[in-house]
């Protein structure tokens, strides 16, 4: 079994009280499917492993390995004080794709005070703070249910303060969610 999947540091304590689950990228889509072996996004894992032993769909002992680390993930997810999803995002594209599919998808798992946030390297910057905030709160459970119709927007957290950070060549935008 994948270790990360079940690991201690998967889920922290928050000073709020609250805590958070942290995805490493499309890790936040599966949260949405609550471990769903049968979801979309299950069904979309082409491969699983830890660094050294990754094995394929269809290479022989897949489906169990896939179904272990899956349960193992929904056993995480049950925890009513998870609240906050943050996604560490890589090889960033499609805003609203990720904004729709992954942000709001997990903000509206994790219940009705459920908040979901992700980092993700743009390039160029968004243009506005309140662009592209890949951020949402207080999303209905009924995103779930609406699949590829979901709004271009869904539910996008506005930033309540924001700044950008030069060093050398590169830059860095900052913003405050609540």
């Amino acid at each position: 079994m994948r270790t990360d999947f079940g690991s201690k540091f998967r889920v922290v304590q928050l000073a709020s009280g609250r805590k958070a689950l942290l995805c490493a990228c499309y890790d936040m889509f599966g949260a949405a499917e609550r471990g769903n072996v049968n979801g979309k996004r299950a069904r979309a894992i082409g491969s699983v492993g830890e660094f050294e032993s990754w094995i394929a769909r269809g290479d022989n002992g897949f489906s169990d390995r896939l179904n272990s680390n899956l349960a193992t993930f929904k056993a995480l997810l049950i925890d009513p004080d998870l609240t906050v999803g943050i996604a560490a995002i890589h090889e960033f594209g499609m805003a609203t794709f990720w904004q729709r599919h992954g942000i709001a998808s997990c903000a509206a798992s994790l219940g009705n005070t459920g908040i979901a946030i992700g980092a993700a390297h743009f390039d160029p910057l968004p243009s506005r703070a309140d662009a592209s905030p890949l951020a949402a709160k207080n999303v209905p459970r009924r995103h779930l249910e609406l699949l590829d119709f979901r709004a271009r927007g869904a539910h996008r957290l506005r930033p309540l303060d924001s700044f950008t950070l030069q060093l050398g060549s590169n830059r860095t935008l900052v913003r405050l969610f609540h």
